[in-house]
């Protein structure tokens, strides 16, 4: 039973939460953005020690001008060598973009914000920019606070 987390305890061969460096929370959040309002805004997250698992969905009531830039996210990451963190996104509207197709989450290192992504094959990687109003973006993405 080693390696189990629960509220039994070390004795028992389960770890218990308290016994966790770091911890164990969860919880709800809201996401926000810097130019984009949201009709519905819902996310979850799970906190492990120091890696943080997010959830969530927004859809957008009025779009912006600078891209998917999101805040608010429930703790600030941490500085790390290869970055902060990351996972996938769904945006409802994918072929409004042709063919950037490959939606990634981006955690911003030492902050509390995240991209989302898009292969653009005559840039390269930008900022998704511009969603329209009813567009629903659904994300998942893991990432480490504190540490170096």
């Amino acid at each position: 039973m080693s390696g189990i987390v629960g509220s039994v305890g070390a004795k028992s061969g389960i770890i218990g939460s308290t016994e966790i460096p770091g911890g164990y929370e969860e919880g709800i959040w809201t996401p926000e953005h810097t130019d984009i309002t949201f009709s519905n805004a819902v996310g979850q997250y799970t906190k492990i020690g120091r890696v943080v698992m997010i959830s969530g969905y927004v859809v957008v009531s009025s779009g912006g001008s600078h891209g998917s830039v999101f805040t608010n996210l429930p703790f600030t990451s941490g500085v790390y060598v290869y970055g902060a963190g990351g996972g996938n996104a769904i945006w409802d509207d994918m072929a409004t973009y042709g063919s950037r197709h490959h939606a990634f989450c981006r955690v911003v290192e030492n902050t509390p914000t995240f991209h989302i992504v898009v292969n653009d094959p005559s840039t390269g990687w930008s900022t998704i920019i511009n969603p329209s109003t009813g567009h629903k973006i659904l994300f998942y993405f893991e990432y480490m606070v504190g540490g170096s």
